[in-house]
C-alpha cells in the first residue's frame, strides 16, 4: 500500500467533485476525473482567492446545486488532493505527484491556504465585532468604499468610517445599526397578509415562467464556455503567460457570471415544487425581520443582511439614511403587499392590483432561499 501510495496512487473512495469510471479495480487501473460537483468546488476555489468569506461561498453553491455547510469548506480547501497531491498517515512527512488530475493549480492552492490563515488570525484577534455588523457589507453611498469600524477606548463607543480619505463618513456605530434596523421595517410582512403575500409571489413566479425568461438551453451554452475560459486563464497564469492583476480581474469576471448562471439555472429547474416552502419561509423572517436582526450574532446577521440585500446597502451621509441596490423579491414582495392593503381592507388581490404591484420588477427571477 505505502509503495502505490508513493506511486502516485489514490486507494481510497475519491473526494467530493472526482468520480472513478474504474471503481472495482485495482488502484493502478483506476482513472479519476472532475465530476459536475467537481466543477463548482473549482469555482469554490476561484471564489476563495477572492477573499470571499465561506458562507458566501456556501449559498452560491447551494444555488448552483451543491450544499456544503461553510464550515466544511476549509477542509475542502486545504485538501492538497485537489492540487494533484497525495498525504497520507501510511506515509506521515511525505507529499507524493498523485496520478489524478488537478482540480487547481498548486500555485493557487498554496494561496487559499495563505487566506485561510490570514483571516484565522484576523479572527483571533476579534476582528468580527458585534458592535460592528454592518462593516464591509455597507458602504459610502458616494464613493462606494466599504466602511470599516474602530472604536474609542477611553469612551467604549464603537463607530462606522469611511476609508477614503476626504470622505468625512464617521457615525456612531449604535446610530447607524438602528437606521439599519428601522429601515428592515418596511420589509416587514404585516400580520394577516400571509394569503395575499403567497398569491403575489405565486403570480410573480407565473409572470416569469411566462416571460419565458428561462432559456435553459442558451444557459447552458454559456455556462460551459465561461468554464473552458476559467480553465484556460488559469492555465495562462500557471505557466506564466499573464499576472497576478489580470487573473484575478478575469476569474472575478467568469465566476460572477457562472454563479449567475448556476441561479438561473436553479431557480428555473425547482419551479414551482419549492415555491410554497420558500414562501413560508419569508414569511416566517419578515413578520419580525428588524427585531430579529438586532438579537442575532455577528455571522447570523451577515447572512441575514446578505440574503435581503444581496448587493449590499449604502449609507447617505447627507439625507441620513441606508439605501439598497437591489431587494431579495421575497422582502419587495413583502412590501408591496403590504402597500396594497394600507388602502384596502380585506379581499384577496385583483389580478390589476398584482400586476400593479410586480411594476419595476420586469426582470425579477423565480424567489429563492439562501437561509
Amino acid at each position: 500500500m505505502k509503495e502505490r501510495l508513493r506511486q502516485g496512487y489514490w486507494l481510497y473512495k475519491p473526494v467530493i467533485g472526482y468520480s472513478n469510471s474504474k471503481k472495482g479495480m485495482t488502484c493502478d487501473k483506476h482513472e479519476f476525473f472532475i465530476n459536475n460537483n467537481g466543477k463548482l468546488i473549482k469555482r469554490a476555489f476561484m471564489w476563495k482567492l477572492q477573499n470571499m468569506r465561506n458562507f458566501e461561498i456556501s449559498n452560491r453553491l447551494e444555488s448552483a446545486g451543491l450544499k456544503i455547510n461553510p464550515k466544511r469548506l476549509n477542509r475542502i480547501f486545504q485538501n492538497p488532493f485537489y492540487c494533484g497531491k497525495i498525504i497520507n498517515k501510511l506515509i506521515p512527512g511525505e507529499v507524493i505527484d498523485a496520478k489524478h488530475p488537478k482540480l487547481i493549480s498548486e500555485k493557487n492552492w498554496i494561496k487559499v491556504q495563505d487566506i485561510i490563515e490570514n483571516n484565522y488570525r484576523g479572527q483571533t484577534k476579534n476582528t468580527y465585532f458585534e458592535e460592528i455588523p454592518l462593516k464591509v457589507f455597507m458602504k459610502c453611498h458616494n464613493t462606494n468604499d466599504p466602511l470599516t469600524g474602530y472604536i474609542v477606548k477611553k469612551k467604549g463607543i464603537w463607530y462606522y468610517k469611511s476609508r477614503s480619505k476626504g470622505t468625512k463618513l464617521n457615525i456612531n456605530a449604535k446610530k447607524l445599526n438602528t437606521l439599519f434596523s428601522e429601515y428592515l421595517k418596511q420589509f416587514e410582512l404585516k400580520k394577516g397578509l400571509d394569503k395575499p403575500f403567497k398569491q403575489l409571489v405565486e403570480h410573480a413566479f407565473n409572470q416569469y415562467q411566462s416571460n419565458q425568461q428561462f432559456d435553459q438551453s442558451n444557459l447552458e451554452s454559456r455556462k460551459s464556455k465561461l468554464e473552458t475560459q476559467l480553465d484556460k486563464i488559469e492555465e495562462r497564469y500557471a505557466i506564466g503567460e499573464i499576472g497576478a492583476d489580470l487573473y484575478q480581474k478575469y476569474t472575478q469576471k467568469y465566476s460572477d457570471e457562472l454563479a449567475d448562471i448556476d441561479r438561473k439555472i436553479t431557480n428555473g429547474l425547482k419551479g414551482s415544487s419549492n415555491l410554497e416552502n420558500i414562501t413560508n419561509e419569508a414569511i416566517k423572517i419578515s413578520q419580525n425581520l428588524s427585531s430579529t436582526w438586532l438579537n442575532m450574532s455577528y455571522e447570523q446577521k451577515s447572512e441575514l443582511q446578505q440574503f435581503v440585500f444581496p448587493k449590499g446597502t449604502t449609507f447617505e451621509k447627507e439625507k441620513q439614511r441606508v439605501r439598497t441596490p437591489e431587494v431579495n423579491l421575497l422582502f419587495e414582495l413583502t412590501k408591496r403587499t403590504t402597500g396594497i392593503y394600507e388602502n384596502k381592507k380585506s379581499g384577496i388581490l385583483t389580478h390589476n392590483e398584482m400586476d400593479s404591484a410586480l411594476v419595476g420588477n420586469e426582470g425579477l427571477e423565480p424567489p429563492t432561499s439562501s437561509l
